[in-house]
């Protein structure tokens, strides 16, 4: 009996015990809580992902400053169009860029407007255009299908949404950043097909600028009389292509 007697009271100790250890654990987890909601109520909110502006890569490229952002996004845009139209959806080659340059130099006032984007490439832009590329003048800043593509192109435009977005945000980058060099450092002042009148070019005087990887034949033309077109473009005059 009293074997029996002692095995009841250790196993009454051994419970007490227990709740005991299990209500010191609820409360000690119960300070650690409190704890946290006080330090994040103490720390500032800080951004999962801060917005960070890099400098220009080079120092010669010095960003416009945002004083007409929507002027700009429409020469970011109209640019986009015309290196879609003339080198596709990629900016591996360095079409966009050279191109960028032609336009640039050919205005009166050397800088990219949409003047000399609509007198240089005029078929871009018209809206009466209905051969199967006219979807290029409804591309737009939503990325969303153009107008016109699913009647003229069999490839989804899911298919080239990505590449859209590249040209664009390349675009995005030469108008702000207005670099006053080609890649190579050669002057270029007119591009074509690749072989388009290129023996005739050259029996002109001009020359063919090599300058990397690139779809088209990119010219510089010494001088005025040696041009096929006058080496520069009044903005809203139209350039005999």
């Amino acid at each position: 009996m009293r074997l029996k007697a002692g095995s009841i009271a250790l196993m009454v100790l051994l419970s007490v015990l227990s709740v005991f250890m299990c209500v010191a654990h609820v409360q000690s987890l119960a300070r650690l809580e409190e704890q946290r909601a006080q330090t994040v109520v103490d720390s500032p909110t800080v951004p999962e992902t801060p917005t960070l502006i890099p400098p220009p890569t080079n120092p010669a490229e010095v960003p416009v400053p945002d004083i007409d952002l929507p002027g700009l996004r429409r020469l970011q845009l109209a640019l986009a169009r015309v290196c879609v139209s003339e080198a596709g959806f990629q900016t591996h080659s360095n079409d966009c860029t050279l191109i960028y340059h032609v336009l640039r130099g050919r205005s009166r006032t050397g800088e990219l407007t949409m003047g000399i984007m609509r007198a240089y490439a005029g078929n871009i832009f018209d809206e009466g255009r209905r051969d199967s590329r006219r979807w290029i003048l409804h591309l737009n800043h939503a990325f969303e299908e153009p107008r016109e593509w699913s009647e003229t192109v069999t490839i989804p435009w899911s298919a080239r949404r990505a590449g859209f977005i590249e040209v664009y945000q390349h675009a995005g980058m030469l108008v702000r950043t207005r670099p006053r060099e080609t890649p190579c450092g050669a002057r270029v002042s007119h591009w074509g097909a690749r072989g388009f009148r290129r023996e005739l070019h050259l029996s002109q005087g001009w020359r063919l600028v090599r300058c990397g990887n690139t779809h088209n034949d990119f010219w510089y033309v010494p001088s005025r009389r040696d041009s096929e077109e006058p080496d520069s473009v009044r903005d809203g005059e139209v350039a005999s292509l």
